[in-house]
């Protein structure tokens, strides 16, 4: 049981996916209930995110930089740092601490599958380690 809040200490991107595993999502607006998320303390994970408004004041300098570094890293024949770049919903995600720019429930969802679906050696999603 994934219970994802913003009110845990360990990250999606710290926890361990399994097959037969659920993933527990609350709505937008209210989250998952106070009386689940202390009856299931162990099972609860965040996806940590940058506040809306540095996101929203952020977002143009983090595709400047990531541009940026993708021409430099283009012309000495490297790819583009690792620190800052999009995940697969288009949401820029800084990979040391794996905070994110901005992000939807659906989105939300998006990241916290794709990363159990990769853990679980779900075809084309990684290498499953």
């Amino acid at each position: 049981l994934h219970l994802l809040t913003k009110k845990a200490r360990r990250t999606y991107a710290e926890s361990t996916y399994r097959d037969g595993d659920f993933l527990v999502f609350g709505s937008e607006s209210t989250g998952i209930p106070e009386e689940v998320l202390a009856a299931h303390p162990a099972s609860c994970e965040r996806i940590p995110m940058l506040p809306d408004a540095t996101s929203l004041a952020n977002r143009d300098a983090w595709a400047a930089h990531e541009a940026s570094l993708g021409d430099a890293a283009a012309s000495a024949g490297a790819s583009a740092s690792p620190l800052t770049r999009q995940d697969i919903c288009g949401n820029f995600v800084n990979v040391d601490d794996w905070r994110i720019s901005a992000l939807n429930l659906s989105n939300a969802v998006a990241v916290v599958l794709y990363e159990a679906l990769r853990q679980t050696g779900f075809a084309g999603m990684g290498d499953g380690a």
